[in-house]
């Protein structure tokens, strides 16, 4: 098989040549995201689920989130930044395993599950 201009062979398939492989833990950070009852839920601060992923590509703060009560502490640790992706990692359906969205701005006061 011929490799087009511009790409080349790698373990993990072809890939542009100036593509560097290596593992997601040396670029990012992976964190799991708050986890609450659901009498926290439908006041509070927005909130980025796992809804809020499916058949979307990106995150913007104008989206429609649902609410969650939670703590300056949680705000502080789960807040979403410009660049930061999102992911389901398990899900009702296998499909939905592995969806992703990039966080387009930075979202104030905004946390995530």
């Amino acid at each position: 098989m011929e490799l087009r201009e511009g790409y080349k062979q790698t373990d993990d398939g072809l890939i542009p040549e100036d593509w560097i492989v290596t593992q997601l833990g040396f670029i990012g950070q992976f964190k799991n995201g708050i986890n609450k009852g659901r009498e926290s839920f439908g006041h509070g601060n927005p909130f980025v689920n796992l809804l809020d992923v499916f058949g979307k590509n990106f995150i913007l703060m104008k989206d429609s989130f649902g609410l969650v009560d939670s703590s300056n502490h949680e705000r502080s640790n789960y807040d979403l930044k410009e660049g930061d992706v999102i992911f389901i990692r398990s899900s009702v359906k296998l499909s939905g395993v592995g969806l992703t969205a990039v966080v387009l701005e930075d979202l104030q006061q905004t946390v995530y599950s």
